[in-house]
This record gives C-alpha cells, structure tokens and sequence, in this order.
C-alpha cells in the first residue's frame, strides 16, 4: 500500500503568470499593513482589490492538479513585502491544505526563494515540541516589537530556530516563478536579501478547501484512494 501525507505533489511552474505586471502595479499602488504573526506587511487579500484577478489566479493553480470542475473553494491571496532586516525565513508549518508562492522581484534570487526541512534527527519527540513552542513565543514577541526586530533579533533567533532542521528541497527565487507545497510541510523563506533597495516581493496564497465536482480528490489523495 502506498501511504502519502500529502494532498498536491511539490510542484514549480516558471513563467506562470501571463501579465505579472499587473501585480507588480498593484503592488505599487496598494497599502502594506505589518503584523506579529509574520515578518515584513502583507496587502489586503487581492479578492477585494481585483475579484477577477483572483479568481484567474487561484483557478489557474487548481487546474495544474485537477480537470474537474472546480464547484467552491476558499483561499487567501496576499502580496508580501519582506525587507533585509529580517535576514531570512523562520521554519513553519502553513494552516489549510496547500500554499503557493508567486516570486515576484524582476532580478532573480537563488537564496531567496523557499526551502523545505524536516526535525533533524537528533531531536525527539517532546524535546523538539517544547523548543518549537519557545522559539514561536520569541517570535511572537520579536515582531510585536519594531524595535527588536530592527535590532537584528529577528535574524539571531531566525538562526537558531532554524538549527533545529535539515534542508531536504531548496527552490531558487526567480521572476514570475510559482512554487506549490503541502503547508504542513516544514519550510521557510531564504534570504531576505536584494540588490539594492528592492525588498523581497511574492504573491502568497493559502487554499484552505477546494470542493470538485463528483467528489473528485486532489492528486494525491486520489493516489492513496486508488493504492487502498
């Protein structure tokens, strides 16, 4: 029997949106707002800045894992901003069923795109849920403070955290390049580094449920319903 975790394959699109300057206007023109639960601001959910915008979007990935007609389906949508003074993404787990990343910034990034980790292997059990559980309160507490966070803290403790994991997947930042993961994956940012002033810019979408027609299922939960 075939056991998968997962709902979708890791999947990479390049060159996936066909006008991504539309994003890039919007970007300019749209207000960014900051928040604790995660670094640099985030946008309004692009559903309620351009619907139809979204909604080509958002139908276009689910239509990279499923012919079915697509009869519901929820999803968050936001533009992010993420300047250098963060250093680099902290390894986290996404809500929902899966996660797609638009980069977004016109040089490319081979350290700033997204990686994926799994628990080193020295870590066990409690030992590594009780670690996870302080470094998320740190976090917590650094971004609700501007001061912390431009003191390098975010960076220092973004470091540790991380030491906790290994790299398994790394997936360079390119323009209009679009990355699909299950969320429960362990993962994070690379660097938040650029050339220049520019600061790191993707679209990030959460798929919280996806309702096909028929009752069809995402690839790979057809595989595990086909391999029973």
């Amino acid at each position: 029997m075939i056991h998968r975790a997962t709902a979708i394959p890791i999947t990479i699109v390049d060159g996936f949106l066909e006008s991504p300057q539309v994003l890039l206007d919007i970007a300019q023109e749209t207000s960014f707002v900051e928040d604790t639960n995660y670094p640099g601001a985030r946008s309004d959910c692009l559903s309620n800045i351009d619907y139809y915008l979204y909604d080509q979007i958002v139908s276009g990935i689910l239509r990279l894992y499923t012919s079915a007609p697509v009869l519901d389906y929820r999803a968050t949508a936001t533009l992010q901003k993420v300047s250098s003074k963060y250093g680099g993404g902290w390894v986290h787990r996404d809500p929902g069923l899966f996660t797609a990343i638009t980069y977004l910034n016109s040089t490319d990034s081979p350290d700033g795109g997204t990686s994926l980790y799994k628990i080193k292997e020295t870590l066990k059990g409690n030992e590594y849920h009780k670690k996870f559980e302080e470094m998320e309160v740190l976090k917590r507490g650094i971004l609700a403070s501007k001061r912390r966070v431009d003191s390098g803290e975010y960076k220092k403790y973004g470091v540790l955290n991380n030491e906790m994991y290994d790299e398994v997947l790394k997936v360079p930042g390119a323009f209009n390049r679009l990355v699909c993961f299950d969320g429960h994956l362990l993962h994070a940012a690379g660097s938040y580094d650029r050339e220049g002033p520019e600061e790191r810019l993707t679209l990030v979408i959460f798929f919280h449920a996806v309702v096909l027609e028929g009752g069809s299922l995402l690839p790979l939960d057809r595989l595990r319903r086909l391999s029973a």
